[in-house]
């Protein structure tokens, strides 16, 4: 629900909001000699300031949130809607071809070209790949290319997710995030294209491990389930 700021916190929340104003001003001439003669910015400039300096990367915003309590997460999601750019403004892309970085720009009638993000075994569904595309579009029944595997793959079922719902789409556009029901050789952090394609999205750099830890079966005959459910 919502309620009035507490008063004691009132000279906090205009320092923050005041702070927040004077960060949209300075990505915009125009808005900082507004804001040095008027001393304020309209809602409208600084929605449009806010997503044009999170768009140059001068402005980074956080949020304050738990999805286990579902406290903020409605004002994230408005957040998401209202300030980040869109596939349309942020089309492109560093990636490499042949290990060399390019340009790419990602169109939505360009080459397909994707990232499997996540994976998750699913017990009604089984494997899911979580993939995002950048460019192209994807049907049931595309072939498609693992560039990290070099294996040809065919996407079967795809499914809109959304917590447990599931809605399912014969059809992705460039800038969707779908998942990928049973892709053989589809694994986390791999790109997708066209066969006849070189592209690869860069490899994400992963944190160092800082300790290490081993589990091992009571009994000898549950091994094979322990690297089976370890592999999902």
């Amino acid at each position: 629900k919502e309620i009035d700021i507490p008063a004691e916190m009132n000279d906090d929340v205009e320092n923050y909001r005041t702070q927040m104003m004077e960060a949209v001003a300075e990505t915009d001439e125009t808005l900082l000699d507004k804001y040095f003669e008027e001393g304020e910015l309209s809602l409208e400039e600084l929605t449009n300031g806010m997503k044009k300096g999170i768009l140059s990367g001068d402005i980074i915003p956080t949020f304050a949130c738990s999805a286990e309590t579902n406290v903020g997460v409605n004002e994230l999601m408005d957040a998401i809607n209202k300030y980040l750019p869109s596939p349309e403004d942020f089309k492109e892309l560093t990636v490499l071809e042949n290990n060399d970085e390019k340009d790419f720009i990602c169109k939505p009638d360009g080459k397909i070209l994707g990232f499997i993000f996540k994976t998750q075994s699913d017990p009604n569904f089984g494997d899911i790949a979580y993939v995002r595309l950048f460019s192209g579009s994807v049907s049931s029944g595309t072939e498609i290319f693992i560039q990290e595997s070099q294996n040809k793959d065919k996407v079967g079922s795809m499914f809109f997710l959304n917590g447990k719902n599931r809605k399912e789409t014969h059809d992705l556009k460039a800038g969707e995030i779908t998942g990928f029901v049973k892709l053989k050789h589809g694994e986390a952090l791999c790109t997708i294209c066209e066969a006849s394609s070189n592209l690869r999205c860069k490899p994400v750099i992963l944190p160092t491990p800082r300790y290490w830890k081993a589990i091992h079966a009571l009994k000898q005959s549950d091994d094979d389930k322990i690297g089976s459910a370890l592999s999902k």
